[in-house]
């Protein structure tokens, strides 16, 4: 049998690119994420492409007959519009993985960031401009971590936790993540995510290139203020951050001179 396999909109029925293995149409989709929704290719092929979006499925087909082509299976892979990127792999999967570069839920409904970026986000939070994470991952892994480094700068300070290193979570909550019997203190935003000078970007949040090109900050990008951003995305070399790939995450960091965030005004003036 001769395969093929189809990235295909399944909501258009149209039929974005062929490819020879599985693996190598999962490459070409994860690089659609990166795109625009509203700009080719990823802009609907309708009047109504605003209010509209694409879904991209992986089409196998039976390519033995050059007459007809034989439709073996479809796997809905990615869907992509105005309110952002969602994936439609089962999480836990291998696919899921390769393609989001993100956390993984196991089982256990905690996350699983992948091992490169943990051991970047331990060595970033030794820094001096560090002094403030938002993490909306639930991974127990980098919340030891983190809640280790807050206790750490609140004996050296003497101050309380929060102040020596102000830590935020996810709006989920954190229930798995027993960080109180650890002796650490979280804040745990009501809805959406918190600044921080190193936050770590969900693949839900939007990030706004065109807007921080004109101001030259990170910040502008991120629509919170932040000076280190890990990122599961690669927007490509920007202007106003460098850009260091952390296995299949991209860590920006800001041109701008450090200014701490203190996202919850903890710190005494």
């Amino acid at each position: 049998m001769k395969a093929v396999f189809v990235i295909d909109d399944d909501t258009h029925s149209d039929a974005i690119s062929k490819h020879g293995t599985f693996e190598e149409a999962l490459a070409e989709i994860k690089r659609l994420a990166t795109l625009p929704w509203d700009s080719e290719p990823n802009m609907a092929p309708c009047a109504n492409w605003r209010n509209c979006g694409r879904r991209y499925d992986i089409v196998e087909f039976d390519a033995s007959s050059s007459e007809r082509w034989q439709e073996r299976s479809r796997t809905p892979i990615l869907e992509i519009n105005a309110d952002g990127v969602f994936w439609l792999v089962p999480p836990g999967s291998a696919s899921y993985a390769d393609l989001t570069g993100s956390a993984i839920p196991g089982k256990d409904g905690r996350d699983r960031l992948p091992s490169q970026v943990v051991s970047k986000v331990f060595e970033l939070i030794r820094r001096d401009d560090v002094r403030s994470v938002s993490c909306p991952f639930n991974d127990v892994r980098v919340w030891r971590g983190l809640v280790r480094e807050q206790l750490r700068r609140s004996k050296k300070t003497g101050l309380p936790p929060q102040e020596a290193f102000t830590l935020c979570g996810p709006d989920g909550g954190m229930c798995e993540v027993p960080f109180e019997e650890w002796g650490g203190r979280v804040h745990v935003p009501y809805e959406g995510m918190c600044a921080g000078d190193l936050v770590l970007l969900p693949l839900w949040r939007k990030f706004f290139v065109e807007d921080a090109e004109e101001t030259g900050r990170l910040s502008t990008a991120a629509r919170l203020c932040c000076h280190h951003l890990l990122s599961p995305r690669d927007f490509g070399e920007l202007s106003f951050a460098t850009r260091t790939p952390v296995g299949d995450w991209v860590l920006y960091q800001s041109k701008t001179p450090y200014v701490p965030c203190d996202p919850l005004d903890q710190r005494k003036k």
